[in-house]
């Protein structure tokens, strides 16, 4: 009863595309089956209790025709076959006179359309030249549908979520152009509309993407509106087609299209993209920038990422080609400077650390011209003016080679930079008056990265700006700093420099005292009012880091990579061991919190004193603050899950999740805050990691 299915086609021309707020392709999915072939009707043997009604009826389903092979013209092969046409005309015949009929046509739905939206595989033909088969097979089950023909149960509720299924899974495709012409697309357009009609009102999300369809199609067909031409119905849609559809109910559409099916969402997400990049250019950079980071799964760029690639790549193209005139200019400009400064630590890597190193970047970096109207992509709202020839410094890295430069910059923001930008493109003249308006200058420090993964980074200052934000919700009189990083391309990135402050490890190699005796030199003794504001900012902040740095686990905490800004806040940086990753093979030596000697002598030298108590007040407070919104920081977390980052191992959402400890209550939360600070005091595996960096990379503790 159940047809032999087609040879596969897998189409080799191409088509123009058209936009539509449909998905993108799918990356990776087999070869599509011939027009008119359905999915795998059975992946497992009928009911024996079936066969009979089966045998009984296998000559009502005639064979399908042999598919088309790539390069055959519309002329010389052949039309999907006739199964549809004529399970619709026993359909209709059916449900007048044949129960038994009714249930085995049932059966053969539920058997024929899978209940799967945009998978890779088990899936109709998505081809446009099979849309007039798929949409009347999928009319024959609303015809079932409707009345009281089939039993109300849940049987035919699954079966109408099937149809719908499919439905959808038709745009989870790019938008191709129609192969067929004359009768033959009419004969298509005739199937949508009347599947369109026949449609519930409650699914207008479905109705609107069909909708679409069909207006392209028409158009295709009729392109010049010949009377002769016009399809029945087409009108109706049309008039349909023209209600104001708000900016609420577009959300709401696109929501349930990624709730759905994230494949299925996809179109709106790269017309969003596409839209948001025309509207400015410094977006379009740092979308560009982005996506290109994201192509790739190796620094080196030799593996493509299967599933993303060609999604990110059509993306970038279209935007790219979509640039013209100035803005091209613009584009061009900004990124063969940007090229240049981050290509110098690829330059350096070779040269052995030190003098030889530090000679080697800046030379690299005296070759480097300053192109008006460009930008540093850590620092979109300042435009770079001058270069501090002097101040390229290799920094300390194992294997790397990061370097730190200094750019004269002046703030105006994203929106003036823009148009200063625009101007010297259309007057192509470095010394245009445009670019010596008003605005703020300063230095501006940053670090470029070569053949060093910075998303992890970027993931980590993402989730301390929502901590940073939850606390201002609250009224928690907490300080953090979450410092920009963007990726530009697999393996780099620039990372803003915090702004007046100093490395530990600097401290320590400028003045060979420690953290305490530093804040008396600096701030004056405990009785002065400077001191004790710098305290204040210390324990505000030490409260702040101590909780995200337990929260996140986040490890390799030597003092190069913990700061000390002028007014005593201390920010930590560099957060390349996280959740499940940690030095030495992932050992986990170091405790949930940095403790040092020297940090509780800043805060009152013991565990007793007055500024240590509120130390850890605030931690509790900052940790009670932010449960509540545990499963907006795990979503933001499960969202980098599959780009193979070292800090996820397995197990990283199961055990965030158990220190957020969802199921306590807050007495109980803030016991276990308490006693993990605790632990953590003066805890000698700190000064023990420390002593081991000192003794392996020099660095002071």
């Amino acid at each position: 009863m159940i047809p032999q299915r087609e040879k596969s086609w897998e189409p080799g021309q191409t088509s123009a595309t058209r936009t539509r707020p449909g998905p993108a392709p799918i990356v990776g999915t087999t070869p599509e089956r011939s027009p008119g072939n359905l999915d795998k009707p059975v992946q497992q043997e009928p009911d024996q209790d079936q066969l009979p009604l089966l045998e009984q009826h296998h000559e009502m389903i005639p064979q399908r025709e042999k598919s088309w092979e790539p390069g055959q013209t519309s002329a010389t092969r052949t039309r999907p076959g006739p199964a549809p046409i004529f399970l619709s005309e026993l359909v209709e015949t059916a449900k007048y006179c044949s129960q038994e009929k009714v249930e085995m046509l049932a059966m053969l739905l539920h058997r024929s359309l899978p209940m799967t939206v945009g998978t890779r595989d088990n899936h109709q033909n998505r081809h446009i030249t099979a849309v007039g088969t798929r949409f009347r097979l999928l009319a024959c089950g609303l015809s079932l549908l409707q009345g009281e023909i089939l039993p109300r149960s849940l049987s035919k509720n699954v079966l109408r979520e099937r149809i719908y299924c499919n439905c959808l899974d038709y745009f989870c495709c790019a938008p191709r152009c129609p192969t067929l012409r004359g009768a033959e697309l009419r004969e298509d357009i005739l199937v949508l509309v009347r599947f369109w009609q026949t449609m519930h009102s409650d699914k207008k999300y479905l109705k609107a993407s069909i909708a679409v369809e069909i207006e392209f199609l028409v158009i295709w067909h009729n392109p010049m509106g010949r009377i002769e031409l016009q399809v029945p119905g087409e009108d109706n849609i049309a008039a349909w087609r023209v209600k104001t559809v708000t900016e609420r109910v577009w959300r709401d559409h696109a929501r349930l299209a990624w709730e759905i099916s994230p494949v299925l969402a996809m179109g709106y997400v790269i017309e969003f993209i596409k839209y948001i990049a025309r509207k400015s250019q410094v977006v379009g950079h740092q979308l560009i920038w982005n996506m290109k980071t994201n192509m790739y799964t190796d620094e080196e760029m030799h593996n493509k990422d299967t599933v993303l690639y060609d999604t990110l790549e059509a993306i970038t193209k279209s935007i790219v080609l979509s640039l013209s005139g100035p803005a091209k200019q613009f584009y061009e400009r900004e990124f063969d400077f940007f090229g240049k400064i981050t290509n110098i630590s690829g330059e350096i890597r070779p040269y052995p650390k030190g003098a030889e190193r530090k000679r080697a970047c800046l030379e690299a970096l005296s070759k480097i011209q300053v192109q008006h109207g460009c930008y540093l992509p850590s620092n979109p709202e300042a435009m770079v003016i001058d270069i501090d020839y002097k101040s390229g410094t290799p920094m300390q890295s194992a294997a790397k080679a990061p370097y730190l430069a200094r750019f004269r910059v002046r703030r105006c923001g994203i929106n003036e930079l823009e148009n200063m930008a625009m101007a010297v493109s259309n007057h192509n003249s470095p010394h245009n008056s445009a670019v010596s308006g008003l605005g703020v200058e300063l230095w501006q420090a940053a670090i470029f990265k070569v053949g060093d993964d910075v998303r992890q980074d970027m993931l980590a200052l993402q989730v301390i700006g929502i901590f940073k934000n939850v606390f201002q919700q609250v009224g928690l009189d907490l300080y953090l700093f979450p410092y920009r990083v963007v990726a530009t391309a697999p393996g780099c990135g620039v990372i803003e420099c915090v702004p007046n402050a100093k490395s530990r490890d600097q401290l320590g190699r400028q003045t060979d005292i420690d953290m305490y005796q530093y804040f008396i030199k600096k701030y004056g003794d405990e009785t002065t009012k400077e001191f004790q504001s710098a305290r204040r900012n210390f324990v505000k902040s030490m409260a702040a880091y101590s909780v995200i740095g337990f929260l996140l686990q986040i490890k390799d905490r030597h003092n190069g990579n913990i700061m000390l800004d002028v007014d005593g806040h201390i920010i930590h940086i560099d957060f390349g061991f996280m959740f499940e990753s940690s030095p030495g093979g992932n050992l986990g030596f170091e405790p949930d919190i940095k403790l040092t000697d020297e940090m509780v002598m800043v805060m009152g030298g013991k565990m007793e004193a007055a500024p240590f108590r509120w130390f850890m007040e605030l931690c509790v407070q900052a940790y009670l603050a932010v449960r509540p919104y545990s499963e907006a920081i795990i979503s933001l977390v499960s969202l980098m899950l599959d780009t193979g980052l070292p800090c996820f191992r397995g197990q990283t959402i199961k055990l965030l999740r158990a220190r957020f400890n969802p199921a306590v209550s807050d007495k109980e939360a803030a016991s276990f805050m308490i006693s993990v600070i605790r632990s953590s005091f003066l805890n000698f595996r700190t000064r023990t990691y420390d002593m081991i960096q000192y003794y392996q990379n020099q660095i002071p503790y």
